[in-house]
C-alpha cells in the first residue's frame, strides 16, 4: 500500500485530502476560515460553473481551492485553472463538497467514487515516466497527430488552444494526452 502526501506551506497532507488530517494539519484559523466559507457557499444561489476554478470554488470555497487545488492543477496541466474545462473538475473531483468528505470520513461507503480510491496501480518498471512513453507508442501505431514541444493555453470541450513557441494553434480534438 502506498501513502500519497502533498507538501503545502511547509506541512504534509494526505492525498487525496482526508478531512481529519487536513483539519489537524492546518492552523485552527485557516480551518475555521475554510469551514465558514463552505457555509457561505451553501447559502449562495445561481453559482456559475464555467471553469475548473469556478467549479471547485463553488463547492469547496476559495481558501481550500487556493491552498490545495489551484497550484497543483496549474502545474499539472500548465494552464491557469480559469482556462481549464469544467469537465476536468467533474472527472477528477468525485465529491460534491465538504459535507460529503465528512460523511466519507465517518461512514465507510461501499460505492466510493474512483477519484477517492486509496489504492492504485503504479508501473513496475520505468516509474511514472513510462506512462507517457506507452501513450506515445500507442498513438504512433494509430493514425493520430502528435504535437511535441507544445504547451496548452486553453482547453474547452472538444477544442484546445496550444502554442509551439512559434504560433498559437486551435484544434478540435477527440482526446488530449
Amino acid at each position: 500500500t502506498r501513502k500519497s502526501r502533498i507538501y503545502v506551506e511547509g506541512k504534509y497532507f494526505d492525498w487525496p485530502l482526508k478531512i481529519f488530517n487536513t483539519i489537524l494539519t492546518l492552523s485552527p484559523l485557516v480551518s475555521m476560515k475554510i469551514f465558514f466559507e463552505y457555509l457561505a457557499i451553501k447559502t449562495k444561489k445561481n453559482k456559475i460553473d464555467d471553469s475548473f476554478e469556478s467549479y471547485t470554488i463553488n463547492r469547496f470555497g476559495k481558501s481550500l481551492y487556493e491552498i490545495f487545488l489551484k497550484d497543483y492543477n496549474t502545474k499539472l496541466l500548465g494552464l491557469s485553472p480559469n482556462n481549464i474545462s469544467i469537465d476536468w473538475a467533474k472527472q477528477r473531483i468525485g465529491l460534491i463538497g465538504i459535507a460529503d468528505i465528512i460523511k466519507q470520513a465517518l461512514f465507510k461507503n461501499k460505492n466510493q467514487t474512483r477519484t477517492n480510491k486509496r489504492k492504485f496501480y503504479f508501473p513496475e518498471q520505468g516509474g511514472i515516466g513510462s506512462i507517457p512513453l506507452k501513450f506515445l507508442e500507442a498513438i504512433k501505431n494509430k493514425d493520430c497527430k502528435v504535437y511535441l514541444n507544445s504547451f496548452p493555453i486553453k482547453i474547452k470541450k472538444n477544442m484546445i488552444t496550444f502554442s509551439n513557441k512559434k504560433q498559437e494553434i486551435t484544434k478540435k480534438y477527440d482526446a488530449v494526452i
